[in-house]
């Protein structure tokens, strides 16, 4: 609206004050907004008056304009549905529509389109009245889509044992057979089946679209029984076969302990060389990893007969019964002394093992060979179970 009249100009519109006007001016009317919040179209009149320098008026021009509203657009309410699944969209309130995106619609300009989105997507349709005034409002659609569920690995137990199930990416867990659960609707359930059990569980998401199912196979172990014999009495010094049995196998691990003295330790029927008192544990394992123990207890003595010393020696040099030893097993030589038939000591060796020619008397004195005679010997012996002995008796030197 432009004027041309001298002098300073003012606006009124609906014979108030301009509201979004200047109060004065001169030139062209400014731009403004009229605003319509009702539903009926209103009429805005604005007069111009133009006012000369001594403040007279000197014209007065009146403008109207329809002020049309702004329609009242309502879209759907938001909705979930399932990937696959189509979902009619409804708008109303205006006379033409215009929805972006247009992505999965049936139609973009339509009041009722049909969508069938494959993701998460938000609407915004545009209405358009008959007077050309426009307004929108926004739906939005949240696609639930399938999931792949998660199950632990198959398993193997003894009988007797649990195991803990899990399953993932589910909102929702039925578990079956019940048999042997502690729950069957939670993720996580404690599995104490009594025999091998193949488990089978279904996942629902939360709006009901999609399941899964996934299987856990148990194999459940019978536990092994051993017997690693009755117990052993046994001389220091000798050896003795530990005998064991095992059922429910197969046996795949035998371990003994302690393994002193033993042949191996991780064999079934290990040979031991008998030293002291011992209570020795073997334990089983089957393919399956169930275990079981027994225990076998060792009891040694050590008798007269584990000593020997030769009652005569002939140290001519021949190599043939030369030097009177102490012969032994399972012993610790303490001392080892020759006395003549006064009672003078012609030979002692202290703190040696048995069978050691180079701790054996040569039939000498001093260096030099003594004459054929009787004489006495005195041993002291320590068996390995602790046990002391002592020995006495004669030797004859033969020429």
């Amino acid at each position: 609206i432009s004027g041309n009249m001298a002098g300073t100009i003012h606006f009124w519109i609906n014979d108030r004050p301009s509201i979004g006007l200047p109060s004065s001016g001169t030139g062209n009317i400014p731009a403004f907004t009229a605003r319509n919040n009702g539903n009926a179209t209103e009429l805005a009149i604005i007069q111009v008056v133009g006012i000369t320098a001594g403040q007279c008026s000197t014209a007065v021009r009146t403008f109207k304009i329809a002020v049309n509203p702004s329609p009242n657009v309502v879209a759907d309410n938001d909705s979930r549905i399932c990937r696959g699944a189509r979902v009619n969209l409804t708008a109303s309130g205006a006379a033409t529509y215009s929805w972006s995106p247009n992505r999965y619609l049936t139609c973009g300009d339509c009041a009722s389109p049909i969508s069938t989105p494959t993701q998460d997507v938000v609407y915004v349709v545009e209405g358009t009245s008959a007077s050309g005034c426009k307004n929108t409002d926004t739906v939005r659609i949240n696609v639930i889509q399938p999931f792949n569920m998660s199950v632990s690995p198959n398993d193997t137990l003894c009988a007797g044992n649990s195991v803990q199930l899990t399953a993932q990416r589910a909102v929702r867990y039925e578990w079956s057979p019940a048999v042997g659960l502690n729950n069957t609707t939670i993720p996580n359930p404690v599995a104490t089946p009594l025999t091998s059990t193949r488990y089978r569980v279904i996942g629902y998401d939360s709006e009901h679209c999609f399941t899964d199912t996934g299987y856990v196979y148990l194999v459940v172990g019978q536990n092994p029984t051993v017997n690693a014999g009755p117990d052993i009495e046994a001389s220091t010094g000798s050896t003795v076969n530990l005998n064991a049995t095992a059922q429910n196998g197969p046996i795949v691990s035998w371990n003994w302990t302690p393994s002193n003295g033993l042949s191996c330790n991780n064999c079934q029927n290990p040979v031991l060389s008998v030293n002291n008192n011992t209570t020795f544990y073997v334990t089983v394992e089957n393919r399956f990893g169930c275990k079981a123990v027994d225990t076998v207890n060792v009891v040694t003595f050590c008798k007269n007969s584990e000593v020997f010393i030769a009652n005569a020696i002939t140290p001519d040099g021949d190599g043939i019964n030369d030097i009177l030893i102490v012969r032994g097993r399972g012993i610790t030589v303490k001392s080892f002394r020759i006395f003549n038939r006064w009672g003078n000591l012609v030979f002692e060796k202290v703190g040696f093992q048995p069978n050691d020619p180079k701790y054996g008397w040569d039939g000498k004195v001093k260096g030099v060979p003594a004459n054929p005679d009787v004489y006495v010997y005195v041993a002291e012996v320590v068996c390995d179970n602790g046990t002391p002995y002592m020995y006495k008796g004669n030797v004859t030197i033969l020429k």
